[in-house]
């Protein structure tokens, strides 16, 4: 099984934006490129994958991903994130890519024990995986095989989104609790999670 992880990065000036209250826009910029870079530092070069693509419109982002055995997608407009997926997976489609794991930029604990775990579940295409936030609403990591068998689904309520969009396509879902992929850094007290994380 050939499977490439995208990554889709925001603008680092406006990444994080609900942690104004509690974090400069300078602090804010620097939080989000230290996440990107722990979440590069995990995927670039691991073997189980094929291949990284990070997505971004950001040069910034391209900067920094240069410095790593990854892909860039210089995304020319604003299209949106399902819509720079949608691309992106074309993309890999491309270099012969038979399932993508879609991992945002802002995942702290990922490691790859839990990666691995939803790996596995990838050997009987078609299938579709998701390693849920802590709340149960929004898409940590989305593993789909084959590339592109669902629309994606992100933005508000995106875990139900999804495991809809593999109904209604007759395609086996997957739910798998994972620690390292629970918490991502949107809220003020997201930071409480990850303070020892930061030092």
């Amino acid at each position: 099984m050939i499977i490439w992880a995208i990554v889709p990065i925001k603008p680092i000036q406006t990444a994080k934006s609900r942690l104004s209250a509690v974090l400069t826009p300078h602090q804010r910029s620097d939080l989000a490129l230290k996440l990107l870079q722990n979440t590069l530092n995990i995927l670039a070069g691991w073997n189980p994958l094929a291949g990284t693509l990070v997505v971004s419109a950001d040069p910034a982002v391209w900067e920094m991903a240069s410095h790593y055995q990854v892909g860039i997608f210089k995304e020319p407009d604003a299209p949106g994130l399902n819509e720079s997926l949608r691309r992106a997976t074309s993309e890999i489609g491309r270099m012969g890519a038979e399932g993508v794991l879609v991992i945002p930029g802002d995942l702290p604990f990922l490691d790859h024990p839990g990666l691995q775990k939803l790996i596995d579940l990838a050997g009987q295409p078609p299938m579709v995986a998701i390693a849920p936030d802590k709340n149960q609403q929004g898409t940590n990591a989305l593993l789909v095989s084959p590339s592109g068998v669902i629309p994606y689904c992100y933005g508000p309520d995106s875990f139900r989104k999804h495991q809809e969009a593999a109904r209604r396509a007759h395609i086996p879902f997957y739910a798998i609790d994972l620690a390292s992929l629970a918490i991502d850094i949107d809220l003020p007290e997201d930071l409480l999670s990850i303070q020892q994380w930061l030092r």
